[in-house]
């Protein structure tokens, strides 16, 4: 997948070369009870936003994830969702 204009997401052929960005992301990570949230500045975007995955130490599974206009809501509701796992670790939901 690939932004096309307008920064909407588009299938992209296997064939295609797909823009690499000129610098890497800026990624902030917090942690808590064996699982972290990455949050990622995607400020190129038309709006910026701030994107945030949780994910449990040591497995590749992506358990949440959202986006929110600031990096302050990103941080918020990545920390809700970790508090939450904290609590509840052997949850599925």
């Amino acid at each position: 997948m690939h932004y096309g204009p307008n920064n909407r997401i588009r299938l992209v052929k296997k064939e295609e070369k797909v823009p690499v960005p000129d610098k890497p992301r800026p990624v902030t990570r917090l942690t808590l009870a064996g699982f972290f949230a990455d949050i990622i500045d995607n400020t190129d975007a038309e709006p910026p936003l701030f994107h945030w995955v949780v994910q449990r130490e040591g497995d590749p599974e992506i358990l949440e994830w959202g986006t929110h206009p600031t990096f302050e809501g990103a941080r918020i509701a990545a920390q809700r969702t970790l508090e939450w796992r904290a609590r509840h670790p052997q949850s599925l939901a």
